[in-house]
């Protein structure tokens, strides 16, 4: 959970001002804004080479998105009325962040006041209890989830429908992944380590690398400087089905819900052969992890 910034007076008017307009906009105008920010979105996606392009369209499968839709729903507890607009969770956002900077000037009318125009814009279900008071980090951090989540629901839900070009839904699936992938030159030293300790490991000789992508999930370069004066470390694989490629670059690796060969938790090995054990292949493509960041063990004795 992320701790309330302290805002200056001036920060705390504009984002009061900026919720007040928000509110007041016409539908046409909001309308725009948005078409503006899938324009923004397209264009900076529009860069992707071809692998990463064949990537997206080899772990983005139907089955892959209705899967991904049921899973994200999970979190949109008291949100009956999904999908929203994106201009529903534009608004929502803004306001939240109102409600963020009454909450630092200790305005409890002001949170009360947002917090109605929030449950208006994004409609709750509390059945016949009083819509609750947003007043706290955790209940802004918590709604914050649920826009997230309402997002992506209406992104995937485009994506997989025929409104939109292959090319934009590419664009589209990068977008959704939030993540940078950097496909890395065969002529690189990174892509010539992997590529030898792949064959030094994998006990099968016909196998052999297409590609390979530096994944930059945000915020986990911060996470990972915590544990950077642990010395004793290790590169290791991480295999994975096609099916699951898509939440682990979206959330990272998380711990099974069911139990796997040797109990709960996440698999790693120093040999591919091992790994490559959890692949399954589509079109003779399989895919695995190398952990971007090496594998913390801890120390020997």
């Amino acid at each position: 959970m992320l701790p309330v910034v302290p805002l200056t007076k001036t920060e705390v008017r504009k984002r009061i001002m900026a919720a007040k307009r928000c509110a007041a906009s016409p539908p046409a105008a909001e309308g725009k804004k948005v078409k503006m920010e899938e324009e923004r979105v397209l264009q900076e996606t529009k860069t992707l080479d071809e692998s990463s392009r064949n990537l997206l369209d080899l772990i983005f499968s139907h089955e892959v998105i209705e899967e991904t839709i049921k899973d994200t729903k999970k979190v949109l507890e008291n949100l009956p009325f999904w999908p929203l607009s994106q201009t529903q969770i534009i608004k929502g956002s803004i306001i939240l962040q109102c409600i963020e900077a009454a909450l630092q000037g200790n305005n409890k009318q002001n949170l009360k006041n947002f917090s109605s125009k929030f449950y208006t814009t994004i409609p709750h279900n509390f059945g016949r209890k009083t819509s609750p008071v947003i007043d706290s980090t955790k209940m802004i951090e918590d709604a914050r989830e649920k826009l997230t989540a309402l997002g992506d629901i209406a992104l995937l839900l485009k994506v997989d429908s025929n409104e939109v070009t292959q090319i934009d839904k590419q664009n589209l699936y990068h977008n959704f992944l939030n993540c940078k992938l950097s496909l890395l030159g065969k002529d690189t030293d990174n892509f010539r380590i992997i590529k030898t300790y792949l064959e030094n490991t994998a006990s099968q000789p016909t196998l052999s690398i297409t590609d390979v992508w530096e994944v930059d999930r945000d915020g986990e370069e911060k996470r990972f400087s915590e544990h950077k004066r642990v010395k004793n470390r290790k590169l290791l694989w991480h295999g994975t089905t096609v099916s699951s490629v898509v939440a682990i670059l979206k959330k990272g690796l998380k711990i099974r819900s069911q139990e796997g060969r040797v109990g709960k938790g996440i698999y790693f090995a120093s040999e591919a052969y091992v790994s490559l054990k959890e692949t399954d292949a589509v079109d003779h493509v399989r895919v695995m992890f190398l952990s971007g960041c090496p594998g913390q063990r801890g120390n020997h004795f």
